[in-house]
C-alpha cells in the first residue's frame, strides 16, 4: 500500500537558499583486514558559505525555527541521489548522520524515506542512519519506536560518537543498532595509551557479543591502525585510507593501502595467526542462509528436510546477516492464527521482524580465543557468525570452535618454550621466511643474549636462573603488547624480538634511533630489576666470585644484556643496502650477537632480502 507523504513545513527564503548552499562529501568505511568498501558516509560540507562556523549551528537553528525536518529531508534526497550515482557503490552503504531530534518535528511523518528510495531504485539495507549520543532522545520511548520502524524497513542503525558522552550504553540499549562506532577520543593515540585500548577493547566486546559491526572512527596513523585492528575492530574510517572528498571519481570499491598494511604486519606479533585462520576456515560451516524477502514456503521447505540444521543465517539484500532464525522459533509462528494465514498464500513473505536472534559475529581472521570468549559470553546463541573480507562465511557451532581451540593448543604446546611459554625455533623460522616476502617493508631483527649467565647459575643455582630469565621474558611482553613486536625464546638465555619499522610514517635514521632507544630501556630495565636476585653482600659490592670455565676464581659483574640488531629490508629489486640470502640470517643474527658482546653490548648491521 503506498505512503502518502504527509506536507511538510515549507521553507523560508533563507533556508532555501542555505539548502542551495549545502553539499555531500564522502568518506569510505571500509574493511580493516581487506580494504574492501562497506560503504560510504554522507558529510555536510557548504555551511560556512551558508553562514555558519559549525554543522551544530546550521541544525539548531533550523530546530528552532521548526524546519529540522524539513530541511533533514531535502538533504537526504541530495545524499541519496550521490550516492544512486555512484560507480562504485555496488554492495556498499550509505551512512547518513540522522539528527535526534528530528522526531520532535511538528510535521515529522513516517514512511518519507520509503518513498524516496522506491523512486531513486535503492534498497532499504544499503541505508544506514546514524543516530549520536551528542544529542540526547527527549523521550527514549518515542525514540525506540521511531528506531524499530526504520529496522523494520530493513534500514540499519549505527550508533555513532559511542563513548564521547555518558549516554551512550542508554543509546545502545534503545537503539538495538547494527553497527557500533567509537568516537575519535578513544582512537586517537590508541596505539601508545594502555588505558585507551583497554577500554576500546571492552567496547569490541560488548559490540561483537551483541552482533555489531564496529567501526574504528578517525584513523589517521599506521599506528592506530594497527591498534583498531589488533583489538578486533572489523571497519576503519579517517584520513589514513582517505579523506572525505566532493569528487566521486576519486572514490574506489577497495583501498589497497589497508591490505598493505596488513600484509606488513602479518608477521609482527602475529605468527600464530595463519594457524588461527586455517583452523577456522576448515571448520567453518557455510550453512546456506535465507534471504529477507523469501516465502514463508521455501523457509517451511528448509526446515523440513532431514538434513537441515537447527537454525539458518538470514541476510538482507546487500548479502549482511541481520540474524538468525531458529527452528522451533519459526515453526511456533507457522502454527500461530497469523502464520497459518500466511501459508494459505504461496506468494507471503516470512515477516523476520521479531523472529530473528542476534547471534555473535567474528571475521575469519580474528583470533580462536576472540571467538572463544565470544561464544561462551553468548552460549544461549549457539555459536558464532563468521565474516570473510566482509561477506557472511559461515557458522561456528560450539564443537568446531572447542575443536579449533584444542588444536591451537597442542600446536602451541609443541613449539612453545616450557619456561616461558614464548613461540619456540619453529615460530621463529616461520616468521623470519615472512619478513622477507613483502617488498617495501623493514623490519629490526634484535637477538638478545645475558652477559655472564653461567657464573650467575653456578652461584645461585638454576631455580634462582630460571626466575631471572622469566624476569627478562616478561619485560619484553610488555613492551611486545605495546608495540607490536614478536617474540621467540630461542632457548636457554637466549631471546629474538621482531620490531617492524614504519619506513613510511619516519625516515631511516628517526626509526633507528627510536628503535635504540627502545632497547635501552629494555636493557636497563632489566639491570635494575634483576639486581634483587642477588644477595644483599653481592648487590652491595656489585660483582660475584666464582670459578670460570677453566675453573680459575674469577670476579663477574652483576647481569646485562647484549643485543644484536639486523636491520632487514625487502626491496622490490633486491639492489637497495646489503643483500642477504635467507638461509644466512640465523647465522648473520648469531654473528651480531657475539660482536655485541665483545663491544659493550649492542651491535648493529643493515641488509637487503629480496621479496
Amino acid at each position: 500500500m503506498a505512503i502518502n507523504r504527509i506536507a511538510m513545513n515549507p521553507l523560508s527564503e533563507f533556508w532555501i537558499a542555505v539548502f542551495r548552499n549545502l553539499r555531500f562529501a564522502l568518506q569510505p568505511i571500509v574493511n580493516i583486514h581487506s580494504g574492501a568498501v562497506y560503504g560510504f558516509e554522507a558529510l555536510l560540507r557548504g555551511f560556512e558559505a551558508a553562514g555558519f562556523a559549525e554543522i551544530p549551528e546550521l541544525f539548531d537553528a533550523a530546530f528552532k525555527d521548526g524546519v529540522l525536518y524539513a530541511l533533514d529531508y531535502r538533504l537526504r534526497e541530495k545524499a541519496l541521489t550521490l550516492f544512486r550515482d555512484l560507480d562504485c557503490r555496488k554492495g556498499a552503504k550509505l551512512f547518513y548522520n540522522l539528527d535526534n531530534r528530528v522526531t520532535e518535528m511538528p510535521d515529522y511523518s513516517p514512511g518519507n524515506t520509503m518513498l524516496l528510495l522506491e523512486r531513486l531504485g535503492l534498497e532499504p539495507s544499503s541505508i544506514v542512519f546514524e543516530v549520536s549520543e551528542r544529542h540526547e532522545f527527549s523521550d527514549y520511548a518515542a525514540a525506540r519506536k521511531v528506531l524499530s520502524q526504520y529496522k523494520n524497513q530493513d534500514f540499519r542503525i549505527a550508533l555513532d560518537d559511542f563513548g564521547a558522552g555518558f549516554s551512550g550504553l542508554q543509546l545502545l540499549y534503545f537503539a538495538e543498532p547494527d553497527v557500533l562506532k567509537i568516537d575519535r577520543f578513544f582512537i586517537d593515540g590508541l596505539d601508545a595509551n594502555p588505558r585507551k585500548r583497554l577500554f576500546a577493547e571492552r567496547i569490541v566486546s560488548l559490540a561483537h557479543l551483541m552482533g555489531l559491526h564496529v567501526v574504528a572512527e578517525g584513523v589517521e596513523t599506521e599506528g592506530e591502525f594497527h591498534a583498531c585492528r589488533k583489538i578486533g575492530c572489523d571497519l576503519v574510517q579517517g584520513f589514513l585510507v582517505a579523506r572525505p572528498t566532493l569528487d566521486v571519481a576519486e572514490l574506489r570499491e577497495r583501498y589497497p593501502l589497508v591490505g598493505d598494511l596488513v600484509n606488513a604486519d602479518r608477521r609482527n606479533g602475529a605468527a600464530g595467526k595463519s594457524m588461527d585462520v586455517e583452523a577456522l576456515v576448515a571448520r567453518i560451516d557455510p550453512i546456506r542462509p535465507v534471504r529477507v524477502g523469501e516465502s514463508i514456503l521455501d523457509v517451511l521447505e528448509r526446515f523440513r528436510r532431514d538434513d537441515a540444521p537447527a537454525m539458518v543465517p538470514v541476510l538482507d539484500g546487500n548479502g549482511e546477516c541481520v540474524g538468525v532464525l531458529h527452528e522451533r522459533d519459526f515453526r511456533k509462528f507457522v502454527y500461530s492464527p497469523f502464520g497459518i494465514s500466511l501459508l494459505k498464500h504461496a506468494a507471503s513473505t516470512l515477516p523476520f521482524a521479531g523472529l530473528l536472534s542476534r547471534v555473535p559475529v567474528a571475521d575469519a581472521s580474528a583470533e580462536i580465543r576472540t571467538i572463544q570468549d565470544l561464544f561462551l559470553a553468548s552460549s544461549m546463541a549457539g555459536g558464532v557468525v563468521v565474516y570473510e573480507d566482509g561477506a557472511y562465511s559461515g557458522f561456528l557451532d560450539a564443537r568446531s570452535i572447542l575443536a579449533a581451540v584444542s588444536e591451537k593448543d597442542l600446536v602451541e604446546a609443541r613449539d612453545q618454550n616450557p619456561l616461558t611459554k614464548l613461540p619456540g625455533n619453529a615460530r621463529l623460522d616461520k616468521y623470519l621466511a615472512e619478513a622477507c616476502e613483502h617488498a617495501g617493508t623493514a623490519t629490526f631483527l634484535c637477538y638478545f643474549d645475558f652477559n655472564d649467565f653461567k657464573p650467575f647459575n653456578d652461584r645461585y643455582g638454576f631455580r634462582r636462573g630460571d626466575r631471572v630469565i622469566l624476569l627478562f621474558a616478561d619485560i619484553l611482553r610488555d613492551y611486545a603488547s605495546r608495540n607490536g613486536w614478536f617474540l621467540a625464546h630461542i632457548g636457554g638465555d637466549d631471546f629474538f624480538a621482531g620490531i617492524p619499522h614504519r619506513a613510511n610514517e619516519k625516515d631511516d635514521a628517526q626509526g633507528r634511533g627510536e628503535m635504540e632507544a627502545v632497547l635501552r630501556e629494555v636493557l636497563d630495565r632489566f639491570a635494575g630489576s634483576v639486581a634483587s636476585f642477588y644477595d644483599e653482600a653481592d648487590r652491595a659490592r656489585g660483582w660475584i666470585e666464582t670459578p670460570d670455565r677453566s675453573d680459575n676464581l674469577r670476579r663477574f659483574p652483576m647481569l646485562s644484556v647484549s643485543v644484536g640488531v639486523l636491520r632487514l629490508s625487502v626491496g622490490e629489486d633486491g639492489t637497495d643496502g646489503d643483500a642477504l640470502p635467507f638461509d644466512q640470517l640465523g647465522e648473520t643474527l648469531a654473528g651480531l650477537k657475539k660482536r655485541a658482546k665483545a663491544s659493550g653490548g649492542y651491535s648493529y648491521r643493515e641488509a637487503n632480502a629480496r621479496a
